[in-house]
């Protein structure tokens, strides 16, 4: 019998715990999915409770082959990298912005582009296929991924002029 309690109380304690745990929105926007070699290419993310305010958030930054890491940031650049946990960890407070320029040797290779973002002990991964191109591409929308919750965002490319969006 007292072990029933305890093993009650331990349960009610353990599921006021998950409760009290907050809802967790993150978006990963970024200027285009096509970006021109040497040129600028803005990222941003933004991480969010369930009543849309900013949350305290530590995110990697990286660069897919398929399913395999090939670059993360480190310090202050991206750089060629291997592993699932590499990269240097980012904090920040609700958004992020950031630039980076993609190299010729990336050109007409399919990559994704990675954020992966801890927030209220949640963890997201939110990304966006890039293929870098030698000159600008047609005009097109801002790219966007969003996570909530723990899901895994980015199964595959958003159709061309809509959002990819996870609840």
């Amino acid at each position: 019998m007292r072990a029933l309690a305890l093993a009650a109380v331990a349960l009610v304690v353990a599921s006021s715990a998950v409760a009290a745990t907050p809802a967790v929105r993150a978006t990963l926007k970024t200027t285009t999915s096509t970006p021109v070699v040497d040129d600028p290419w803005q990222w941003t993310v933004v991480v969010k409770d369930a009543k849309g305010k900013p949350l305290a958030a530590k995110m990697k930054l990286q660069i897919l082959l398929g399913t395999l890491v090939v670059g993360c940031w480190k310090g202050t650049a991206m750089m060629q990298c291997t592993g699932a946990n590499a990269g240097t960890w980012i904090a920040f407070k609700g958004k992020k912005t950031g630039t980076l320029t993609w190299p010729a040797q990336s050109v007409g290779t399919k990559l994704t582009f990675q954020a992966v973002v801890t927030a209220a002990t949640k963890t997201l991964k939110l990304r966006v296929p890039v293929t870098v191109q030698h000159e600008v591409a047609p005009a097109e929308e801002e790219v966007e991924e969003s996570a909530s919750q723990g899901e895994l965002g980015g199964v595959g490319p958003p159709e061309p002029g809509r959002d990819a969006v996870h609840r």
